[in-house]
């Protein structure tokens, strides 16, 4: 997911920096390479670090319901003014790639964080005091994908 936000942050850098058509159509294929495919690997990404089905289906809802609202800010930043360029929208963009990058590099340390933990015994009194089978992902035996 890293490498495909980071070509899409250099596909945008490519159309907000050159001046020749040639280049920011070129930036055009490195934004659609490197966006697309991240959806597909969010979603199953989130559906292996989810438990039991029921948050899991919650949770993929829930993703796909914010994913689709990228289209609400992207109808006022990439207005017709700011044609042929679109430094605004643009630049909108490579804004939240940015944060969804920095967000993606904190769940993967936290994930690492938590599955030590895991294995060093520090959530095993979830254990008690509660039926084992209701824990889903909060089980001290469940372990996070990377």
């Amino acid at each position: 997911i890293a490498a495909g936000l980071s070509l899409a942050a250099i596909g945008y850098i490519m159309q907000l920096a050159a001046k020749s058509p040639g280049v920011r159509y070129g930036g055009t294929f490195f934004v659609a390479a490197g966006i697309f495919p991240c959806s597909p690997l969010i979603l199953a990404w989130l559906s292996n670090n989810l438990a039991p089905h029921y948050v899991k289906a919650t949770g993929l809802g829930f993703i796909v319901a914010i994913g689709n609202c990228g289209a609400f800010p992207a109808t006022w930043s990439y207005l017709s003014e700011d044609a042929p360029l679109y430094t605004t929208g643009h630049a909108i963009n490579i804004g939240a790639i940015g944060l969804s990058l920095c967000l993606t590099l904190g769940n993967l340390a936290y994930i690492r964080w938590e599955n030590a933990a895991r294995a060093s015994g520090k959530r095993d009194s979830r254990l008690q005091g509660s039926r084992e089978n209701e824990l889903g992902y909060r089980h001290p035996a469940f372990r996070y994908t990377l």
